[in-house]
């Protein structure tokens, strides 16, 4: 039984390899693209750092988290998202990319940006 939190346990993708039993060739086979990477590793993060809790994506009363980028504003752009409703919620994320707390969120996207750089559209 580990008694230590995940995110002293994590430095970087390599304690996630390990402590998953992957290695990188085996989570990136056949990928086609960076993205595709970039998303096969995303989810291992979070399978990791979610240890034994399942995300149930039909549950609205339970709160997702994910690390979502600020874009750099001397990138000439920025984005956003302006829907707003009382009524309806959306995500642009799926379930399994989310963490079930904010700090392994954050702790995740600090220890492994250069996977969430991969998502981002080119």
């Amino acid at each position: 039984m580990q008694t230590q939190p995940i995110t002293e346990r994590v430095k970087d993708i390599n304690d996630i390899l390990a402590i998953a039993g992957k290695t990188m060739e085996q989570v990136t086979a056949g990928c086609e693209d960076e993205q595709e990477e970039g998303n096969r590793l995303a989810k291992l993060i979070a399978k990791v750092y979610n240890e034994d809790v399942v995300l149930d994506p039909m549950n609205t009363d339970q709160w997702k988290y994910f690390p979502w980028p600020r874009i750099d504003p001397e990138s000439g752009f920025g984005l956003s998202y302006p829907v707003c409703d009382r009524w309806a919620s959306t995500t642009t994320v799926g379930v399994r990319l989310c963490f079930h707390r904010p700090e392994l969120a954050i702790d995740a996207f600090k220890k492994c940006p250069e996977v969430y750089a991969k998502l981002l559209i080119r």
